[in-house]
């Protein structure tokens, strides 16, 4: 890729697509997007006897909550994509398919909250979702014009993370008293968020 195509949008060159290099950041959050789907799926399966047709509609879609939560997934699985295509390429262009992702974050994480507000977790949705949402819709406004803001955007990301984490993290010492399902759910939680954590911070570092 030519030197001043990246001068261009006011940043060092990136001549080398990232893949060669790193992890692409759409890998590590559609890693956690399939764990935490698969994982989700086989512990439901199991708490209602392996009935596949009742259990896929009430996972996918029995209720309002269920609802968001696929919608958010599969927003979330399509920016991934997007995410890979863009560590793929260098430049401008980059630029673009990173902002393209960033903005469908942002709608993921709004769906997100409000599965979580739906299922009676307020405080962890407000929390989570309204750092996740602003951080992605900030970097996708930002990027390309305003470095700093676009900084701080993705910290905020990374810091909503945090409460994810916590949230499973918090679970795992009442291991003792909780069901072999809360404890796998728990579990797969915190390295889901780790996954996607990571994929922030490949973000911070490379992706502006």
């Amino acid at each position: 890729m030519p030197h001043h195509h990246a001068a261009a949008i006011g940043r060092r060159p990136r001549s080398l697509p990232l893949s060669a290099r790193l992890p692409s950041p759409g890998v590590l959050y559609n890693a956690g997007n399939l764990l935490g789907l698969c994982v989700g799926l086989a512990v439901t399966f199991v708490g209602h006897g392996g009935r596949s047709g009742e259990t896929l509609a009430a996972y996918f879609a029995g209720d309002g909550s269920a609802l968001c939560l696929t919608a958010a997934t599969i927003v979330f699985f399509v920016s991934g994509s997007i995410y890979h295509r863009a560590w793929q390429v260098g430049g401008a262009q980059r630029l673009r398919l990173v902002r393209c992702a960033d903005l469908l974050s942002g709608l993921g994480a709004i769906l997100l909250g409000a599965s979580l507000f739906l299922v009676g977790q307020p405080i962890l949705a407000l929390a989570s979702a309204t750092l996740h949402s602003t951080g992605k819709l900030g970097s996708s406004l930002a990027g390309g014009r305003s470095e700093p803001l676009c900084r701080l955007a993705r910290r905020l990301v990374l810091g909503s993370r945090a409460f994810g984490l916590l949230a499973g993290a918090s679970a795992l010492p009442s291991a003792s008293g909780a069901s072999a399902s809360d404890i796998v759910m728990s579990a797969t939680l915190v390295v889901c968020y780790l996954l996607w954590a990571s994929a922030d911070i490949l973000l911070m570092k490379y992706a502006d």
